[in-house]
């Protein structure tokens, strides 16, 4: 399988826990079918810009950073309706789930997006 470049909203760096919108630390997993190969936590001030702008103004911002980072799929809390569509007019599948380990759920979305088995122990490979 190729690789799946999959985005995790992260807040407290172990499980899914917040919204996409609000998040202020992410991860992008590269996975292919060993498993996790990279694993890399970006800061970023969508939080901030959520509170402090009119709503949804971020939304080109992060769709930036999801082309940037060539993401195919996105585990968060929460994404609201708006950013959702936009999302699926990129191709990128958006899970939402607050709450799982997100090892796991890195693992899980590439398998579906690929439609291929993933090495399910969360490991990084590199």
């Amino acid at each position: 399988m190729a690789s799946c470049r999959v985005l995790l909203v992260t807040d407290d760096r172990r499980t899914i826990s917040g919204g996409l919108g609000r998040a202020s630390i992410v991860t992008v997993a590269e996975v292919d079918s060993e498993g996790i190969q990279a694993w890399e936590e970006h800061a970023v001030p969508w939080r901030e810009r959520h509170d402090a702008e009119p709503h949804g103004t971020h939304h080109d911002s992060i769709l930036a950073f999801l082309r940037q980072e060539r993401v195919r799929a996105i585990v968060a809390d929460h994404i609201g309706a708006p950013m959702r569509s936009q999302l699926a007019d990129l191709g990128v599948t958006v899970f939402e789930h607050g709450g799982i380990d997100a090892r796991a759920a890195a693992l899980a979305a590439a398998g579906v997006i690929t439609g291929q088995s993933v090495r399910g122990d969360g490991e990084r490979r590199a």
